[in-house]
This record gives structure tokens, sequence and C-alpha cells, in this order.
């Protein structure tokens, strides 16, 4: 009987072991005020406390939910109107954005930050990739020559370039990098 009722505590919520013994707690609870555990503090993600219960949320990302009404939110997470969101995010996966909005890309924080201009592919925060016409300079995608940038397109280069199609093409030259032919 002790280990049937030893799994019970390892395997199922609202139990825990205390000398030898399977005792009944909050389930769903991860912070009790009291040794004895019955005096719910905070409940697991996904769950709000209401009168010592850990009841199920109903809104996505909400930590404190009263009514179908969330009163906060989990980070990174923001409580907007009763619900929470993650500011342009456009697709969620257990309690955190997986997909950002057209024009934003997903930091390792689960947050989605604006691209930078002309930067179409991030790593770990870092711009790695730039649009067509745009080069990688140390993590920014500039239009080399560029002296006047508009719409991702360049309206004025400088003198050692010439402007072809909102692009500064150094003159004379079939490849260049940094001034340089």
């Amino acid at each position: 009987m002790h280990q049937l009722c030893l799994r019970y505590c390892l395997f199922y919520l609202g139990f825990y072991l205390k000398e030898g013994s399977c005792v009944e707690t909050v389930k769903d609870c991860v912070k009790f005020s009291d040794h004895e555990r019955k005096i719910c503090t905070d409940c697991d993600q996904g769950f709000s406390l209401y009168n010592n219960i850990c009841v199920q949320n109903s809104i996505l990302g909400c930590k404190n939910e009263v009514d179908h009404v969330c009163k906060e939110c989990y980070r990174p997470f923001n409580l907007n109107n009763g619900h929470c969101d993650i500011q342009h995010c456009k697709s969620y996966n257990d309690y955190k954005c997986v997909a950002c909005q057209c024009g934003y890309f997903l930091t390792d924080k689960g947050v989605c930050k604006t691209m930078d201009t002309g930067c179409v592919r991030y790593q770990r925060g870092q711009c790695t990739d730039c649009l067509p016409n745009f080069r990688l300079k140390g993590n920014q995608c500039e239009i080399e020559g560029c002296l006047d940038l508009k719409s991702l397109k360049c309206n004025r280069c400088s003198s050692e370039y010439e402007l072809i199609d909102g692009a500064c093409i150094m003159k004379n030259c079939q490849t260049w990098k940094d001034g340089s032919c």
C-alpha cells in the first residue's frame, strides 16, 4: 500500500510526500504560505488562485483570471482590456510567441521587436541577412554610399557611387566593399 501511495504522490498533483505518508494539498499550487501546504499563494501556469483553489484559466497567458477577465498576465504577455497578448505576435504555443507579424522578429525572450531597415533574417537577436541591394555591415544592413534612404530605396548616393534602381553602384567597379573596389 505504501508503494502505491508513494507513486500516487509522485505522479499526481494535489498530494505530497510527508514523513513517508501521502498528504493532500492544493492541486496545481506551486507556492504555499505555510509548512503544511494548505494555504496556496501562487498557482501553476494556466491556473488562477480563487478561494485557495487553483482554477484553470480560459485566457492564454493569464496569471490571475476572475470571471473570464484577466487581472494579471505572465511575462512576456501584457494585460490588454482583460486579455493577455504579446504585442505584434502572430501565433502562440504553450504560453509563448512562436511567430511575429510581418516586419517583426522574435527575440530569445519571446517578444516581437521591429526588424531593422533592410534586414530579413535574425539569429540570436542579430541581423544575419539583408535585402537585395543592402549589405551587412556589423549587424546592420545598409546600402553602401547611400546619402538619402526612403522606403528601402536610395534616392541619392555619394559622389563615388551611381544611383541605379534605388541602389548605389560604385562607379567603374564590378565588386566593392567598404568604399573600395
